[in-house]
């Protein structure tokens, strides 16, 4: 049997072999391996950037916060008013505001008393009654000099 057709081309096989592969060029292989490593580097360098973005929106003057043990200027440094152990006591004042003879504004206390006794920082749910009686008699009279 010859390897011609009828009409005079050659004959074609049924099965050719695998299809010849072209070789990858070295130049590719390092473009892409560079390609890699810049890319790992910007989303390292951006993994950076946003973790120092949120540290600084969380706690914008954290270096102004003393962090060591021994002698340092406090006024260089933020310290809380209260601390978690101290006591405090709360106070509450009613003020009667008006005008004076003259025109002034002027203030007067017309209640004082005090709520709450040695109150820590971690106390949530604490209540007190303020048993108050607006006092008419210092009311009128201060209506009265206007």
């Amino acid at each position: 049997m010859s390897n011609e057709k009828a009409d005079g081309g050659p004959d074609l096989k049924l099965n050719p072999g695998a299809p010849v592969r072209r070789q990858r060029s070295t130049c590719r292989c390092t473009v892409c391996t560079g390609l890699v490593f810049v890319g790992l580097l910007a989303l390292g360098f951006g993994v950076q950037i946003s973790r120092g973005a949120y540290r600084d929106i969380t706690n914008p003057h954290r270096e102004l916060y003393y962090e060591g043990t021994g002698d340092y200027d406090r006024s260089a440094v933020i310290q809380p008013l209260i601390g978690e152990k101290d006591r405090f006591d709360i106070y509450t004042t009613v003020w009667l505001r008006g005008q004076g003879p003259d025109g002034t504004a002027e203030e007067k206390p017309i209640y004082q008393d005090t709520l709450f006794k040695s109150v820590h920082l971690r106390d949530e749910v604490i209540r007190a009654t303020a048993k108050y009686q607006l006092p008419t008699e210092t009311l009128c009279a201060f209506i009265q000099n206007l």
